[in-house]
């Protein structure tokens, strides 16, 4: 399934994370800005420039997006993504025990996660990521919906 790539394992859409669906777009604004006022010129000069322009530019960078499944998004030592590969679920809320305490404590920044999960289990995954896409197309992102600092479990 193609569109598996799209979702972390705790039961997120990817494509409706900030990192993705916000900060590319902020990123390349910062970027043209810069461009426009001629830091490529002078910025290099500055302390730490070199470093920050990478840094900028790959944020502003969507050709190529990090994904939960192939471990480049997220913490490296996500709890989360460890048990469903051990247990063999596709995405934690397809687990027979979900939510866990992983989730739940995942849940405290991430106040959709386990509706969200929820309707996953409900209408199965296909469904539920054509949801996931509309609510994109009209969208939504999940740093509207973030409380505070979120945690990941680490294991």
């Amino acid at each position: 399934m193609k569109r598996l790539s799209e979702v972390g394992y705790c039961g997120v859409y990817c494509p409706n994370c900030g990192a993705r669906c916000r900060l590319p777009e902020k990123a390349s604004a910062l970027l043209a800005t810069m461009k426009a006022g001629d830091w490529e010129d002078w910025g290099p000069g500055q302390e730490g420039f070199t470093e920050f322009w990478k840094f900028l530019n790959g944020l502003a960078d969507v050709s190529d997006p990090q994904r939960c499944r192939t471990g480049t998004c997220g913490h490296p030592d996500c709890g989360m993504r460890k048990c469903a590969r051990e247990r063999g679920v596709e995405a934690c809320p397809l687990c027979d025990d979900y939510p866990c305490e992983m989730i739940q404590e995942f849940s405290g920044s991430e106040p959709t996660l386990i509706f969200d999960g929820q309707r996953m289990a409900e209408i199965g995954l296909e469904s539920w990521i054509d949801e996931q896409e509309t609510r994109r197309l009209n969208g939504f992102c999940y740093d509207d919906v973030r409380c505070g600092k979120g945690s990941v479990p680490l294991r």
